[in-house]
């Protein structure tokens, strides 16, 4: 006897009553879930429709109840002020759904899935004409766009992008291929180490760089602690002339750009360094000047001038940038970032790569007081004179 036939005999020898409940019961699971898409897309709009400087739109939703997931399709989120022609973020499609794995260490949390997302970060002379996505609440739209906890995130073929239309020249470098992969956020496996998450991002720079960076961090703490190791190896300065420009007021006639960077963060402090390396750097060409200003002209010559005293014989310039300080407030080594690029010119050159790796125990050293000198000042010794006594009758 077939299954069908098997089924088809259970029904037929049930009560009538039964079947009018089985046959309704299945008729609401089937509209709701042609509905479900429908009801989903409103929900999203709706949290869309809450963000104050931001609105936003998606396509179509589509839903995979077999692995707890849903996936929003054309997300589109957009500033409604200023006139700017660039969304602030999208993305071909978004898919949330539950991270099975950790159904075994008896928690329920989300994963997210981008594919191809891109964020237009925009520069512009008023706070209307600028889009840097400040103030919004990204986080607490994500949240509500999740059922559980967010506790991995992944990220593929991603495109971040600096725009400014009123610099002169415009301004538009971007980074592109960013794969990122964050595990472990809500710290589900209970690990007992200070930084559970990680963090491991790769992609490509304007002018054909690499970006290379990973991430141990704590999400959970009263100020997010972590520690960030990260290089940029290769970038053709020539891509980034407008940025340079339009923010340095000079041009590179040719150079590449390399830095590696460790920083560490704990209990709202932070410490750490990044190295910067110029190769075969040159500013000033006299064929590109003669089109100039006098004053731009003279600018030029002065960068030019400095970059060719302080590159050493391998034809690099370099610095070593300390950056320590809190949230809210940093300080940048400047006289020693100077200091730095003299020695690395006339003394030696330093090396194309990470030095120490700045980790929490660096930051707590920065936090502990400095123990208080010992006094070499010894106290007088105080003299009292002996009490009269009185004479015996």
């Amino acid at each position: 006897m077939t299954l069908f036939r098997k089924i088809g005999l259970w029904c037929y020898t049930r009560p009538r009553w039964l079947k009018l409940v089985l046959g309704i019961g299945l008729g609401v699971l089937i509209v709701g879930r042609l509905a479900l898409p429908y009801v989903l897309k409103d929900y999203v709009n709706d949290k869309l429709s809450h963000l104050h400087d931001y609105k936003g739109t998606v396509g179509d939703i589509t839903v995979h109840l077999w692995r707890g997931a849903y996936r929003i399709h054309k997300v589109n989120i957009y500033k409604i002020s200023g006139k700017i022609q660039e969304p602030f973020f999208e993305a071909n499609y978004l898919d949330m759904s539950i991270e099975w794995p950790q159904l075994f260490h008896g928690v329920v949390v989300a994963k997210v899935f981008m594919l191809e997302p891109k964020i237009h970060f925009v520069s512009g002379p008023t706070k209307d004409q600028s889009q840097m996505g400040a103030g919004d609440g990204w986080d607490k739209l994500l949240k509500s766009l999740l059922p559980f906890d967010l506790n991995r995130l992944e990220l593929n073929n991603g495109s971040i992008y600096f725009l400014n239309h009123y610099s002169k020249p415009p301004v538009n470098v971007f980074l592109n291929e960013m794969n990122l992969v964050a595990a472990n956020l809500t710290n589900v496996q209970n690990q007992e180490e200070k930084l559970p998450a990680t963090v491991q991002t790769t992609a490509k720079t304007i002018g054909g760089g690499s970006i290379d960076a990973q991430v141990k961090l704590n999400l959970l703490t009263q100020y997010p602690a972590f520690e960030l190791t990260g290089d940029v190896n290769g970038m053709n300065l020539i891509a980034i002339n407008s940025f340079i420009q339009a923010y340095g007021k000079f041009e590179v006639d040719k150079g590449s750009l390399s830095l590696y960077t460790s920083v560490a963060s704990q209990d709202g402090t932070y410490d750490g360094y990044v190295k910067i390396f110029f190769k075969n750097l040159h500013v000033f060409v006299w064929e590109k000047e003669k089109r100039k200003d006098i004053l731009q002209i003279f600018w030029d010559a002065i960068v030019g001038t400095a970059t060719t005293l302080l590159t050493n014989p391998n034809g690099t310039l370099a610095t070593k940038v300390p950056i320590s300080g809190s949230y809210g407030k940093s300080q940048v080594g400047t006289w020693q970032a100077i200091g730095s690029v003299i020695e690395n010119a006339f003394i030696r050159a330093l090396l194309p790569k990470l030095d120490e790796k700045i980790t929490l125990k660096t930051v707590e050293k920065k936090l502990k007081p400095a123990p208080a000198p010992a006094s070499s000042h010894t106290p007088e010794k105080s003299f009292s004179k002996p009490a009269p006594t009185t004479p015996k009758p």
